[in-house]
C-alpha cells in the first residue's frame, strides 16, 4: 500500500468520524427543543440564585395568589442596618406594582414584604400559570446616603401558590 493511499484513508476516516459528531449533534438539540419547559428552568434556577445573593437585598422566596398579593421574603445581606423604602415589581411595558412601607432591616435579617395588586396584576388563578416574572428595583436608605437604588439584573420569577 503506498504512502498517499494510507493519507486518503486517513482522511476519510477523519470526515467519517466528523460526520458521526455533527449527526449526533444534531439529534440531541433537536431532543432538547422537544422538551422547551427546560430551559425556563435553568432560567428560573438562575434568577432565584442571583436574587437569593443580590446585595444589599436579597429576596429568598416568593409567592404569588390570584391578581391581589406578591408575598417577598426578603434580607439584608449588608454588614450594617439599612431602611427599606419602596420594593418596586414591573411586569410587562410598564404595569408596575409597590410596597412603600418603610422597615428597618438588622444585618441578616430577613422579612416578608407583600405588594398588594389588583386588576392589572397578571392572574394566578388561571390553571396554566405557573409563575410570573417581574423586574425589580429596591429603594433604600444605608445611613447617612438616603434613596439609594438596588436595581436588578435579572428579572425575578414569583411563583403562583
Amino acid at each position: 500500500m503506498s504512502m498517499s493511499n494510507q493519507r486518503a484513508q486517513g482522511s476519510v476516516e477523519y470526515l467519517v468520524i466528523l460526520a458521526m459528531i455533527l449527526i449526533i449533534s444534531a439529534v440531541v438539540v433537536s431532543l432538547l427543543s422537544l422538551y422547551p419547559g427546560a430551559g425556563g428552568e435553568m432560567r428560573g434556577n438562575e434568577q432565584a440564585s442571583y436574587w437569593s445573593g443580590a446585595q444589599p437585598f436579597g429576596i429568598r422566596d416568593t409567592q404569588q395568589l390570584g391578581t391581589g398579593n406578591i408575598t417577598l421574603v426578603l434580607v439584608n445581606h449588608a454588614p450594617r442596618p439599612l431602611t427599606l423604602k419602596t420594593v418596586n415589581l414591573t411586569f410587562g411595558s410598564g404595569i408596575w406594582f409597590a410596597n412603600t412601607t418603610r422597615t428597618e432591616f438588622n444585618p441578616g435579617e430577613s422579612r416578608t414584604v407583600f405588594i398588594i395588586g389588583g386588576a392589572s396584576m397578571p392572574n394566578c388563578s388561571i390553571v396554566s400559570a405557573r409563575s410570573f416574572s417581574y423586574s425589580v428595583q429596591i429603594i433604600y436608605d444605608d445611613d447617612p446616603l438616603k434613596d439609594k437604588l438596588q436595581p436588578g439584573s435579572l428579572p425575578l420569577n414569583v411563583a403562583c401558590g
